[in-house]
């Protein structure tokens, strides 16, 4: 365990009728004594009393990331951390909750089987071993609580999307071909080690019941495909590893929210109509480039609902800020945006919304601007209000 410290803290005051007090919005920076150590934060969850933060933890030791879990009050201070022995490696998200624990994949560095990890507001882990299912790339899960895993099999060279129980049992599953003979594995391999420069917006998800989708390489490109765990019955081709999507969000019916890349250029659209049942490519949606963002950004796309159901997609912009911006889900029309960052890059990792409505948002900045440390940044639903109008 080790034992970190809160560097720094900004408290978001606005004017309005009620101040606000410093739990009700905070921007927090996480630091740590060790400079050997860097972290890249991967999801963060809210438990009865707080939040766990969950980040790779990059040790000079290790060739794989490990792994890092930490809990913080509802204020965001620093309550304690449990570091993972090196037996776990490559913490991968979503968080995904079921009743009293939280689960996310991690990897065994020596069979390089997935693991299901479950861990309670106490940090107290559990862990399964997904025996055969390898290089774990996406965790979500499905509407009936089973959990959707998205994987690399190196023995075949293929993409797997399959289907789990609480218990890790598998239910069922299909694998995709990457192309006949067409090696990944080298990309899959600098997305875990350099996610930096080489990382890849892997995804997975339900569109609607019995319905999936994942974010992969497939038939020598990576690819979002939409599939029923059987051959595809869509597809939005990329570029190989120079174009496709980056984020997607179901609305409804047919219409999706998107965030995609083509080479250095970003685009999105916060309301698409996209025939799950037809082949595209993705370069199809590049209307208008988003010359605000950074090439190849990192992006989020989540629902926020009050009285009006809106869409909220968060990127990377050019001053090294994290763009949030409300579009109303029903037109596309923009409502309201905030910048999140100051002094040093920030970098995004996760956006969520809290039982309370408030935006969270997890990411990566640089402490002494060589230090890499999580920040995790809260948004009251009151100044979300004031954005919104």
């Amino acid at each position: 365990m080790k034992k970190l410290l809160y560097l720094s803290t900004l408290v978001i005051l606005l004017a309005c009728e009620e101040e606000l007090k410093p739990s009700d919005s905070f921007t927090k920076i996480y630091d740590t004594k060790r400079s050997d150590i860097k972290y890249e934060p991967v999801d963060v969850v809210e438990i009865e009393e707080g939040f766990i933060i969950l980040a790779k933890e990059d040790r000079e030791e290790i060739t794989y990331a490990g792994v890092q879990l930490m809990v913080i009050d509802e204020d965001g201070n620093f309550l304690k951390a449990v570091s993972m022995d090196d037996n776990h490696v490559l913490p991968t998200g979503n968080f995904v909750t079921i009743e009293d624990r939280n689960y996310f994949l991690a990897m065994n560095p020596s069979s390089l089987d997935a693991e299901i990890v479950s861990v309670d507001d106490s940090l107290n882990i559990e862990t399964v071993t997904l025996s055969g299912i390898q290089y774990p790339l996406a965790f979500n899960k499905t509407s009936d609580n089973q959990f959707l895993v998205l994987s690399y099999s190196l023995d075949d060279g293929e993409t797997v999307l399959s289907l789990h129980d609480i218990n890790g049992v598998y239910s069922n599953g299909h694998p995709f071909t990457t192309g006949a003979g067409n090696d990944v594995t080298d990309d899959i391999i600098n997305h875990y080690l350099d996610p930096q420069r080489s990382g890849l917006p892997f995804k997975c998800g339900e569109v609607s019941s019995g319905s999936y989708y994942f974010n992969g390489f497939y038939n020598f490109s990576f690819s979002m495909v939409f599939n029923k765990l059987a051959a595809p019955t869509g597809v939005i081709q990329g570029q190989g590893t120079n174009g496709g999507m980056t984020a997607i969000l179901p609305v409804d019916g047919s219409n999706f929210a998107i965030f995609g890349f083509q080479f250095n250029d970003n685009f999105y659209q916060p309301l698409q109509s996209i025939d799950i049942n037809s082949t595209t490519s993705s370069i199809d949606y590049l209307t208008l480039p988003a010359s605000e963002y950074i090439a190849r950004t990192a992006a989020k796309i989540v629902s926020y609902e009050n009285e009006t159901k809106y869409t909220v997609i968060a990127a990377e912009t050019q001053s090294r800020q994290v763009n949030i911006s409300f579009y109303e889900a029903e037109t596309g029309e923009l409502k309201g945006s905030r910048n999140i960052g100051f002094i040093n890059p920030f970098n995004l990792s996760s956006v969520r919304v809290d039982s309370e409505n408030n935006l969270l948002i997890l990411g990566s900045t640089l402490v002494s601007g060589r230090f890499q440390r999580a920040f995790l940044n809260k948004i009251h639903s009151s100044e979300i209000e004031d954005i919104l109008n």
